[in-house]
């Protein structure tokens, strides 16, 4: 393995046979035990830079055999790595963060390498970064170089979204495709609360255009930034700029190359245009500039696919979704990339474009498609469902969405099943449901399940109707139940309940 890997000239020092790890943190005792943990018996020395922890992390950092160093923070990523780095002895360095682990089915390829000369080129990294975007997706991911020879020609730059450089070059350093893999928490929704990310990530981006404004990895680290504390307006005008400045230097070149991270803040830009109705042309054209300098990047395909959906052009959606999964045999060559895309997002966008015509056989086998690499994930199980009811197998269908419920036990889970119900004319059944697992849910939630227990109870001739108004009116933490319920119970039409809800209100 690993062969075509560049042999280092003769004569080329190195280091002593070796992985060093290199972290920094900050108040990171949630993580680092674990983090430490995944490289235990793998890296032969731990190098720390810390940039002001007040809890138990230097402790952990200790006793786990690390060589620590404090440092001041100056809103400054790569400049707090670089320490990092310089601390270093051995001949290859491997950085995790502390969120981060290094998979388990790397532990034995990243201690064999520590071994092999090095020589000016990396090894490209899976990172499976977890969110909560769909439940059920396990994770999305991206690629960086984080196993790389240890030189001081090889370095961290930008502030924020830093990557590491050959000699500071722009577009990082030569690497070659590996397996290796690394899992990471940090970008799901509790641990950015936490850490406050969205703010910390605006300043540092602020920062950065403040001190070299012409520079386009500024304006696409801003956008980002932006996109992630839901600045809609300010995330368009940055990632407008940084494709001003990308121009500029396609033009200056001549050679229609521009930095990596380019066709990736197009396909965000696109994104973006996307949620406006008047401006699909717009991000049509913008992803398909994207297209232009990464004709391979199923990121791109998959944005032009929802481009075509919001103009109901299905069989160029298809194409487009087809093209994301065909991408996918050169995803290794992406720096930037969105592995979930090739792997069952396009086949569950396929699925849905032919629901949108009644192809639901059709449908559904594109659903399977995407279950059999993501089981549980919850869009396409409730796509699924909604298939199979369409072509009246309205059992399957109901099992599906209890099987949902099991799972995901959520508020959408819940409404589709219920609803189902409702439409098999199962109105017991939907009460027993509200009565067994209303308490599991939000407050704003349980109040429309009461209410809609009690329009349901009114509607089937079933007992319960007052008993499920009392209810309603007695959850904590909402304002105005009259007015909510009285709105609800109007949508659903039920006179009887509603005159019992203005005799309450009356008392």
């Amino acid at each position: 393995m690993f062969d075509d890997l560049p042999k280092p000239p003769k004569g080329w020092p190195q280091r002593q046979a070796g992985v060093s790890l290199c972290m920094i943190v900050r108040d990171e005792e949630r993580f680092l035990v674990d983090a430490l943990a995944s490289v235990q018996g793998v890296v032969d020395e731990i190098c720390i830079v810390d940039t002001g922890s007040k809890d138990k992390t230097l402790d952990i950092a200790r006793e786990a055999g690390a060589r620590v160093q404090q440092i001041v923070w100056e809103s400054d990523f790569s400049k707090a790595r670089n320490t990092a780095l310089a601390m270093a002895t051995r001949r290859w360095i491997l950085v995790l963060d502390a969120d981060e682990r290094l998979s388990p089915s790397s532990r034995d390829l990243v201690r064999t390498l520590g071994a092999r000369d090095a020589h000016l080129t990396g090894l490209w990294t899976r990172i499976y970064n977890f969110t909560e975007d769909y439940k059920g997706t396990g994770a999305m991911s991206n690629i960086l170089v984080r196993f790389f020879p240890n030189d001081t020609r090889i370095r961290y730059r930008n502030p924020i979204h830093e990557f590491v450089a050959l000699d500071g070059n722009e577009t990082g350093m030569p690497a070659k495709k590996s397996p290796i893999e690394i899992i990471h928490f940090g970008y799901r929704s509790d641990v950015m609360v936490e850490r406050n990310k969205h703010e910390r990530n605006m300043q540092i981006a602020e920062q950065a255009l403040r001190e070299n404004p012409d520079e386009a990895v500024n304006w696409y680290n801003y956008g980002t930034s932006a996109m992630l504390a839901e600045s809609k307006i300010l995330a368009i005008s940055a990632l407008e700029r940084m494709r001003e400045l990308a121009r500029e230097r396609v033009r200056a070149r001549g050679d229609g190359r521009v930095p990596s991270f380019v066709p990736n803040g197009l396909c965000l830009l696109a994104g973006l245009y996307l949620r406006n109705p008047d401006q699909i042309e717009k991000a049509r054209a913008t992803v398909e500039e994207a297209l232009q300098y990464a004709p391979a990047l199923a990121d791109a395909h998959f944005i032009l696919g929802k481009c075509f959906v919001a103009q109901r052009r299905f069989v160029e959606a298809r194409a487009a979704y087809a093209a994301a999964i065909e991408d996918g045999k050169e995803a290794h060559h992406q720096p930037l990339v969105d592995n979930e895309v090739f792997l069952w997002k396009a086949h569950s966008e396929i699925g849905a474009t032919l629901m949108e015509e009644g192809g639901y056989e059709l449908a559904i086998k594109w659903f399977d498609l995407a279950l059999s690499v993501r089981p549980k994930v919850q869009p396409v199980r409730l796509n699924r469902a909604r298939a199979l009811e369409r072509l009246g197998r309205l059992e399957e269908a109901e099992a599906e969405l209890a099987a949902v419920w099991d799972d995901d036990k959520d508020e959408l889970s819940a409404d589709e099943y219920l609803n189902l119900l409702l439409r098999r004319g199962k109105d017991s059944r939907a009460l027993e449901f509200i009565d067994a697992n209303a308490q599991r849910l939000p407050p704003e939630f349980r109040i429309i399940m009461y209410g809609s227990a009690a329009a349901i109870a009114s509607r089937a001739g079933l007992p319960g109707m007052e008993r499920y108004l009392d209810l309603a009116e007695n959850i904590e933490g909402i304002e105005h139940h009259h007015a909510r319920l009285h709105g609800l119970l109007k949508h659903f039409g039920e006179t009887p309940v509603l005159e019992l809800l203005e005799r309450k209100m009356e008392a």
